[in-house]
């Protein structure tokens, strides 16, 4: 009580005011004891009550045709298709990256993409819809010429198509799962466990012991459930928008996120006390000890009950990646300006956690040392702002090993 005569002054018991029959809203009218996102008011959980599926993907010419369902016919869904770059866990063309005339490879049911058709038997609960690969154009950065050109020439070889199911109750989006699948094209057919069930990177159940629902943490509640859908997105062609000095990928993403480095550091007005201690608060976090067993928060093996091994990613199942620049602060800092570079997976994945803390600390002659130290014995090539550089170290790399 700061002396100030107000409203307040009554008395400092909330639920004088607080309580049934006075028009006011009570208190359990916000802290309900459960998210409502995720949970009905039983307990029961959305994800497990209603989903969608994908149905069949077959190719015939340069033509994708998928078949999705869902047991709620209320549900509309997005279906997206990313393709994997040679037999690498990353994407060569993600869904989410726009062609060089605007177009995403995502189609949400209902709405106009010339990229793709609904079919005359699509109905509400059964979808059909149909994927023009030729469409789809390539930025010349990329070296693809198309995507079926790309297919051809072995650069393409797998796709993952998704569905990212949006139910709306109550007025809230509820959390669901994101299914998808992997097609293997020459095949024509599903491909079981690509970087997938036994072969998963990270255990989707491990990532919710802490976040119970992982979209709703970040994103939208229509994108949970599978890591896969969260890289179709979070890219190695991409840098870290949010996050300086870091790739967008989930690789480099994810380890940087838990190492606690700030987003946005060059919004972040460091000359006012409190948007600095707010910032200083942040980057004393870390997830979630301070021990070796911070992997084993996430990462699996093809045996769970194994420990987590300590390596560095197969190169030669991981593409090179783009790592964004520097922010430009308000404030001087040890740190000077780093352009965008091209690295290689483990000085990306593994390196987002180390290379977090040397931001952190604004220790600019250990992250030159690191910097130094992958380009001496990985890959780390400045790029140039069309890209070109980006696509043609990726290609170099990769021709070593396909």
């Amino acid at each position: 009580n700061a002396g100030v005569a107000s409203f307040h002054n009554v008395g400092l018991d909330c639920q004088n005011c607080h309580k049934a029959g006075t028009g006011i809203p009570q208190f359990t009218d916000y802290h309900t004891g459960y998210n409502k996102e995720i949970y009905t008011a039983d307990g029961d959980r959305y994800n497990e009550m209603y989903s969608a599926k994908i149905e069949s993907v077959t190719i015939a010419g340069d033509v994708m045709d998928i078949r999705l369902s869902a047991n709620n016919t209320s549900i509309v869904p997005m279906v997206t298709v990313s393709f994997y770059g040679w037999d690498t866990k990353d994407f060569l063309v993600s869904c989410h990256t726009r062609d060089a005339n605007g177009l995403r490879m995502e189609k949400t049911i209902g709405t106009a993409n010339a990229l793709f058709t609904e079919e005359a038997d699509s109905v509400p609960g059964n979808w059909h819809v149909k994927l023009d690969l030729a469409k789809y154009a390539p930025a010349d950065a990329t070296g693809l010429g198309s995507i079926p050109e790309a297919i051809a020439a072995g650069k393409i070889r797998q796709a993952e198509v998704a569905v990212l199911p949006k139910l709306t109750l109550n007025g809230l989006v509820v959390a669901l799962d994101a299914p998808s699948k992997t097609f293997d094209i020459g095949g024509n057919a599903f491909a079981d466990n690509y970087y997938q069930g036994s072969n998963a990177l990270v255990s989707e159940d491990k990532c919710n012991k802490c976040h119970d629902a992982l979209a709703t943490t970040f994103h939208s509640a229509d994108r949970g459930g599978n890591i896969v859908v969260c890289r179709t997105c979070h890219v190695v062609t991409s840098g870290g928008s949010h996050l300086e000095m870091q790739s967008r990928s989930i690789d480099g993403y994810v380890h940087a996120i838990h190492r606690f480095q700030a987003f946005d550091t060059g919004d972040i007005d460091f000359t006012d006390p409190v948007e600095k201690k707010r910032y200083e608060m942040h980057i004393e976090h870390t997830f979630p000890n301070f021990t070796i067993k911070n992997c084993e928060g996430c990462h699996v093996t093809a045996n769970a009950t194994t420990p987590v091994k300590y390596n560095v990613p197969d190169q030669s199942k991981s593409m090179p990646h783009l790592m964004s620049a520097s922010d430009e602060w308000n404030v001087e800092r040890n740190i000077g300006d780093v352009p965008e570079y091209v690295a290689g997976p483990a000085s990306a994945a593994c390196g987002g956690c180390p290379r977090a803390q040397f931001i952190k600390e604004d220790a600019a002659g250990e992250l030159a040392s690191f910097n130094s130290h992958t380009g001496t014995f990985g890959t780390l090539s400045e790029n140039d702002e069309d890209d070109v550089v980006l696509y043609g170290v990726i290609d170099k790399i990769m021709g070593m090993f396909y």
